[in-house]
């Protein structure tokens, strides 16, 4: 495509995009470091509301101990002074003779000293463990990450849409296959590094929560008690959910790789690759028959893989819709156009091609297609603003 003031345009529009996208990754690489500073104490945020609870608790029992206490002081002393106030005749504390009369003692009260202290014990051990700060300082930064993550996210849409635009511009080549593939290992690369992080923290936060669950098992009574049987609970869940997760990607990579080598088989004319592997990135690879991946492709076999990839992900996919595809066949040889054109019915109910008659000739697809073909139109350019289109069968 001649390089006109539109095109120019979209391409500034999509530096631009580029541009942002890249600003954006980069801050957002920058909040997951400063999360994974904090990310040790995540497990205070969780445990924080039950822990001041308990403290509450503690602190009405220690009061109300502390106010008995004093009662069985005050009898104790009582007790003492009457005692040598009978055996002298004297008060012990002006020398002076006295009778103290007789005062009904509280027999219930008892000494409780023993339990005043296991329960300030109890109290310091807690508020050691609780760290406001640090709590306040997770939040902040986990806000930050969501914050940097959705522009993040907002910003690949906004590229993504202008990729969109710049669709056709031949002289950019910015918008075929393989380059869409490159783009999907660079987002999905960055998914794999948060599920990283968040497994990291997770396994911290799982750490922490254990050794807080042993310190109120053994000084946290029945409510400790209780407490760690929930603990016990949300991780068996935690776990569950992580396996299911796990098994789910697993089997649903196994799909993708099976369907893509399904469609990379039929199409490749070299018997030599028998299949495609999906790596770490979530990208294809070729396997070659002797088990090892090739370490490069051509330009047309980098299409069949993309095309491989598009057509495993609209088998597997729960929903599945139309599938466009602009010049598909113009970096293919004649062999591979032959073969990707029969694969087509296979690929998905409906496939739309927009291509020219350079890629492949009019009789050749009928042949190839035959009542797999449903609809044709020719497109023919009268002038910049005006396209039109002529309905050529309908089968």
């Amino acid at each position: 495509m001649a390089s006109t003031e539109k095109a120019r345009l979209l391409l500034q529009s999509h530096a631009s995009a580029k541009q942002a996208h890249e600003s954006a990754q980069t801050e957002l690489g920058g909040a997951r470091e400063k999360f994974k500073e904090v990310a040790p104490q995540a497990w205070t945020a969780v445990l924080t509301p039950m822990l001041l609870k308990k403290l509450d608790g503690l602190r009405s029992e220690r009061d109300a101990i502390e106010a008995e206490q004093r009662d069985f002081d005050r009898n104790e002393l009582l007790e003492e002074l009457r005692t040598e106030l009978v055996e002298t005749g004297e008060c012990p504390c002006c020398g002076q003779s006295a009778h103290l009369p007789e005062v009904e003692q509280d027999r219930s009260l008892r000494d409780r000293r023993a339990e005043l202290r296991d329960i300030h014990a109890r109290i310091e051990l807690i508020e050691q463990v609780l760290d406001p700060a640090a709590v306040a300082l997770l939040r902040e930064r986990h806000s930050m990450l969501q914050d940097k993550a959705m522009n993040a996210h907002d910003c690949a849409s906004d590229l993504a849409d202008a990729e969109e635009e710049i669709e056709g511009l031949d002289d950019t080549n910015l918008l075929d296959l393989p380059q869409q593939l490159a783009n999907i290992k660079v987002q999905l690369r960055n998914l794999h590094n948060d599920l990283e992080i968040a497994q990291y923290a997770r396994d911290e936060d799982q750490d922490q929560a254990n050794r807080l669950a042993a310190v109120i098992a053994e000084h946290g009574g029945e409510a400790g008690a209780a407490a760690t049987r929930k603990q016990d609970l949300i991780s068996g869940l935690q776990s569950l959910y992580s396996a299911a997760i796990d098994n789910y990607r697993e089997e649903l990579t196994r799909r993708v790789e099976n369907e893509a080598t399904a469609v990379f088989v039929s199409i490749r004319s070299d018997p030599e690759f028998v299949g495609l592997s999906i790596n770490e990135d979530y990208g294809l690879s070729i396997l070659h028959q002797d088990g090892a991946l090739e370490p490069q492709r051509s330009a047309g076999y980098e299409h069949i893989v993309a095309l491989s990839l598009v057509a495993a992900l609209q088998r597997c996919a729960p929903v599945r819709g139309p599938i466009f595809m602009d010049m598909p066949f113009a970096r293919l040889d004649p062999n591979h156009t032959l073969k990707t054109l029969e694969a087509l019915p296979a690929i998905a109910e409906q496939v739309i091609l927009i291509v020219h008659e350079g890629e492949i000739s009019p009789e050749e697809a009928h042949q190839r297609l035959q009542s797999s073909l449903v609809c044709e139109r020719r497109l023919t350019r009268r002038s910049a603003r005006h396209t039109e289109i002529l309905k050529l069968s309908t089968v």
